[in-house]
């Protein structure tokens, strides 16, 4: 094993006996009517979540009920990046082909107050990235109970029993949550309830330790007998005073009448293909869908790697300007979905990208967007997300990307859930359509999406890495798909990400690249080489032949697993 996780994988096989202990969970596994007869994948970013989705699929579970029991996995050893206190989006394909995009977005509590946040003497925007003013109300919750409603078939007491095994007995420490605990040390040490969940004797454990949190233990065998709505009837007064109490506004109301959406997704052709995606108030997969409308008539295998990544840029710069222009909640705005991806627009954009330099002022639709994220700005804090890519052996497909924002969310805990500080995500600049407002979904960059080919699935790809998520699953299509680079390798590849005339890059492209790049005018910043800052994509492909291969981003301890075809 070559992959950058292979130094916890030992760690993480040993846990699984204490997941999969068969005199526990026999009990709670059914014999399905329709088991499954194809090959299974599961790829997450923990080895321990990969093989807890990938068990529930050898027992016949859904690409739905796999999904669940990674997640919760993910919620006990990746507690810095999602759980039951954030919220995001899932992608579903069913057996027969229809699709569906589950939004169980964070949104703002009834009570908040946006001109609390007009500070002009918080230039660091800490009001609304920590601390209970940053926290929306969570939709995990309700999200997960729906994915199970309308597409799961196993218990939940069965999806859930690894995840409490882990948050109960305890899980290993991997080397990304030991680094990040030891970067936040301030976060810990100056709040007992982090201190005991994080910290052992005091000090920030070490890749390898144990860690155990016994209070979202409780919570899931409640989720396992009663189902997700037990979070907010039985946990939202705890949940919502501890935000009252660092300052926020969250009510117990708030968590009970929040509810999950089922909405259409949104549809593009690429180069003879059919990318399916998450719609609004996501907005990652908009954005890709156009960078790529835009550069399809160009042959971008024939180009040197600068010129190639320059016109990338440029047509990404054009996607994100337009999203950040007109896109957001549908409740509050009408996002023009059909006017964005206009073959038109994309011709009139094209044409006013050049080779040999950048483009000074985009045309954008209805009004001038300010950029709005700098390098520089809480570099390491932004987007830091999970996501899952699984495939059932009858053809289920789901793409689910889900966070908490920052690395830990908002710094606020209550029974071992850790709370999102989503309010950060809302748009600051008068004109925005993406500007705060009580029960309102902020804006997302989550992009998980679907292609297909003759109308077949042939690719279940999403990732983390907040504004960089589009440049990033732009260049994984481009690379994959167009140049020709195998799943892994295009996931492998360094990254890049347009700010402004700045290009944000891993330090692994060769110096004539940079070079060439600086000739045409972008001040490189970079960063890595090889970390979170660019997200950790995780994918499944079908290959002709129609086995499945899965792969993990070495940028987060991400693992795949494939699982056989059952006779």
């Amino acid at each position: 094993m070559s992959r950058p996780y292979r130094h916890i994988f030992a760690l993480a096989l040993g846990a699984l006996g204490l997941l999969f202990r068969p005199c526990a969970l026999h009990a709670l596994i059914v014999d399905p009517e329709q088991p499954a007869n194809g090959p299974g994948a599961v790829v997450a970013a923990h080895p321990l979540a990969a093989e807890a989705g990938a068990a529930v699929l050898r027992e016949g579970g859904t690409a739905a009920d796999a999904t669940i029991a990674a997640a919760m996995v993910l919620a006990v050893v990746e507690p810095q990046a999602s759980g039951l206190g954030g919220g995001g989006f899932a992608l579903v394909r069913s057996a027969d082909g229809s699709f569906e995009s589950l939004d169980f977005r964070e949104q703002a509590p009834r009570a908040l107050d946006p001109a609390a946040f007009f500070d002009p003497a918080d230039s660091l925007h800490a009001a609304r990235s920590r601390g209970g003013k940053a926290v929306a109300v969570p939709g995990t919750p309700a999200g997960l109970a729906l994915l199970h409603e309308r597409h799961g078939r196993l218990p939940l007491a069965r999806l859930v029993a690894p995840a409490i095994h882990l948050a109960r007995d305890g899980f290993p420490v991997s080397r990304t949550l030991s680094s990040l605990i030891a970067e936040r040390a301030e976060l810990f040490l100056g709040d007992s309830a982090f201190a005991s969940l994080f910290l052992l004797d005091g000090l920030p454990p070490m890749e390898g330790d144990s860690l155990r949190n016994p209070a979202l233990a409780q919570v899931l065998e409640e989720i396992g007998q009663e189902g997700f709505g037990v979070v907010a009837a039985r946990h939202g007064r705890a949940l919502s005073e501890a935000v009252r109490e660092a300052g926020g506004w969250l009510v117990e109301s708030d968590l009970t009448e929040y509810r999950a959406l089922l909405r259409q997704p949104i549809r593009s052709q690429w180069r003879g293909m059919e990318l399916v995606g998450a719609s609004p108030p996501a907005s990652g997969a908009l954005a890709v869908m156009q960078a790529l409308e835009i550069l399809e008539p160009l042959d971008l295998a024939a180009m040197p790697e600068a010129r190639r990544m320059h016109v990338v840029a440029e047509a990404l710069r054009k996607a994100l300007r337009d999203r950040s222009a007109r896109c957001a909640d549908p409740a509050f705005y009408n996002t023009p979905v059909d006017s964005l991806l206009n073959e038109e627009l994309a011709r009139a954009s094209l044409a006013q990208i050049h080779g040999d330099g950048i483009h000074a002022v985009w045309p954008v639709l209805g009004s001038t967007p300010v950029w709005e994220d700098e390098p520089g700005r809480n570099p390491r804090d932004k987007g830091n997300t999970t996501h899952l890519s699984v495939w059932d052996g009858q053809g289920g497909v789901v793409s689910l990307t889900q966070s908490i924002n920052y690395f830990f969310g908002a710094g606020v805990m209550a029974h071992g859930i850790l709370l999102n500080n989503q309010v950060d995500d809302f748009s600051w600049d008068e004109g925005s359509p993406n500007l705060p407002a009580p029960g309102k979904r902020p804006r997302s960059s989550m992009a998980p999406m679907i292609v297909q080919q003759d109308g077949q699935p042939i690719l279940c790809l999403g990732t983390p890495g907040g504004l960089r998520i589009p440049s990033t699953m732009t260049g994984l299509l481009i690379g994959h798909l167009q140049l020709g680079l195998g799943l892994q390798e295009a996931i492998d590849a360094p990254r890049c990400y347009p700010a402004g005339t700045t290009l944000v890059i891993e330090p692994r492209f060769p110096p004539a690249t940079n070079g060439a790049l600086e000739a045409i005018g972008y001040r490189l910043y970079p960063m890595g080489p090889m970390d979170s800052f660019f997200g950790g994509a995780h994918g499944i492909r079908r290959l002709p032949d129609g086995s499945l291969m899965g792969a993990a981003d070495g940028r987060r301890d991400g693992a795949a697993v494939l699982v056989e075809p059952r006779p």
